[in-house]
């Protein structure tokens, strides 16, 4: 199995919240509102951090094609969702350790993002959620290999991995469970990747390599090592 990277996202939603701008502007402190916006004008370095996860998001925009920066923004409000959550559920209590740490995490995510990555599957592709890794054979087979978190609650962890055939650019990943196989369809469109999940029988609920709810589907950037 590849790196798991969900636990960071758990502790830091336990910890205070996965602080960042909602903008490609950063803060407008004069109109700061929130615990952790007003936190993070109070501090130079925190205020730093932030400025520095706007420029990432900002240039990303620019540089993306429209379907991925759209797609970028999404990814951003489901991370400051996560933000206001995690803020309310210790009653808007905030930490400057933990405001540090989730900015570092999210400058770091849009800073190692490939606007224009190679064609193919082949890679390792994140979202707010998680993280996957997938490598094509010479045999047009496809490898995958997964984790993931819910970046609002943590309600739910998913960890997977198997492998399928590459037809016409899109690769049909079988991942066994007890239940039968379950089918993850990876595509590319633009500098994104796309997957979705397919049950076995339309009885099936949430795949049983995720918690309740939980999912893998939704739309990946590719990232640098």
């Amino acid at each position: 199995m590849g790196k798991r990277i969900y636990f960071p996202v758990i502790l830091m939603i336990a910890a205070g919240g996965l602080a960042s701008s909602a903008s490609a502007e950063g803060i407008n402190c004069e109109k700061a509102q929130t615990p952790i916006e007003k936190a993070i004008c109070a501090d130079p370095d925190l205020h730093a951090l932030d400025t520095r996860v706007a420029t990432a998001y900002s240039r990303l925009l620019k540089e993306l094609d429209p379907e991925s920066a759209k797609a970028l923004r999404s990814d951003q409000r489901w991370f400051n969702t996560a933000q206001e959550l995690a803020t309310e559920a210790r009653d808007g209590r905030v930490e400057k350790e933990d405001i540090s740490d989730s900015l570092q995490f999210r400058a770091k995510f849009l800073e190692s993002i490939v606007a224009r990555p190679a064609s193919g599957l082949s890679g390792r592709w994140e979202n707010a959620a998680g993280t996957i890794t997938l490598d094509e054979s010479p045999e047009n087979r496809v490898t995958f290999d997964g984790n993931a978190a819910d970046p609002q609650s943590a309600r739910w962890l998913c960890e997977a991995g198997g492998e399928g055939p590459l037809v016409n650019g899109e690769a049909k990943i079988a991942v066994e469970t007890d239940d039968g196989a379950w089918t993850i369809t990876a595509s590319r469109s633009g500098a994104t990747l796309g997957l979705d999940e397919i049950p076995p029988s339309k009885d099936a609920a949430s795949p049983p390599y995720c918690g309740f709810n939980g999912r893998f589907s939704g739309v990946y950037f590719q990232t640098r090592k």
